[in-house]
């Protein structure tokens, strides 16, 4: 690099002398009358001028360029510019889409109520909050007990402390659908996943590629998306409706939407619930 560089310096000087002398040579020169050579002069002036800044920005353009940032294609659905930020947000997503499928089987078993998120946004799906659930008359605080096993960061540097939020965070989400998955389970249901790796930071979030029931195939990947996509609109707009945000066993608002709306989905959901009570 240092060679490099002497060698732009002895051409920069090289090049100064050829502009000095070429400015010289017209001032030094007798005054000529004639406009046409008077013209011939003054581009012959201009030309070292001309040919100077051109070798000048090509060598420093070469050198002092700033890198280009690299923009990824923004998919549909989610508005992002980095590769990750576009990830997060399917992740997000997915999870939101498979808790409201969820929730909508669970609801054939037992009760819930959820909590309207705190903060709405445009670039993803909102995340209704699962407050508790009723099964077999058992109640569970589902909020209360997430907070309890994965509470909030309190002795942390001022540094550290959003990071630390937002693993809390990502530690509750996720631990609250493992939890729902878990109860599924209980009711007869088997989900084929795939994990994430280990980290040292967040627990491993359980992705539900394809849901079963008694051993029969009931909702596929893409399935699970196209539903959970309406009835997680379906909370989100109920939520501003329902106050105590509560869904009773076999709820006949929900059960009214699942009819109109996703009728061969609801079929399934019939026999479903014609198999759990046999």
């Amino acid at each position: 690099m240092s060679v490099e560089l002497a060698n732009i310096h002895t051409t920069l000087r090289f090049l100064t002398k050829i502009n000095e002398r070429g400015l010289q040579k017209t001032s030094q020169d007798e005054i000529i009358y004639s406009s046409f050579n008077s013209k011939t002069k003054e581009e012959a002036n201009k030309e070292p001028l001309s040919l100077f800044s051109k070798i000048v920005n090509l060598i420093t353009g070469k050198y002092l360029k700033k890198p280009q940032r690299i923009l990824y294609e923004k998919k549909e659905g989610v508005t992002g510019k980095s590769k990750n930020a576009i990830r997060e947000r399917r992740l997000r997503e997915d999870t939101c889409y498979l808790q409201a499928v969820c929730l909508a089987l669970f609801n054939f078993f037992g009760d819930f109520s959820l909590i309207q998120p705190k903060k709405r946004t445009n670039k993803t799906a909102d995340l209704p909050r699962i407050h508790c659930i009723m099964f077999q008359e058992t109640f569970v605080d589902v909020e209360e007990l997430i907070n309890t096993i994965y509470p909030s960061p309190v002795d942390c540097d001022e540094r550290n402390k959003r990071s630390m939020l937002r693993i809390c965070a990502h530690n509750r989400l996720y631990a609250k659908q493992n939890y729902l998955l878990d109860v599924l389970r209980r009711c007869g249901f088997f989900f084929e996943s795939t994990f994430p790796f280990k980290t040292r930071f967040t627990i491993q979030q359980e992705r539900v590629n394809s849901i079963y029931y008694r051993n029969k195939l009931l909702l596929k990947k893409e399935e699970i998306q196209e539903m959970g996509k309406q009835i997680n609109q379906f909370f989100c707009e109920q939520s501003k409706i329902r106050i105590n945000g509560i869904y009773d066993h076999d709820d006949q608002v929900f059960e009214k939407f699942l009819h109109e709306k996703m009728p061969i989905f609801y079929d399934k959901f019939s026999k479903i619930r014609l198999q759990s009570v046999n």
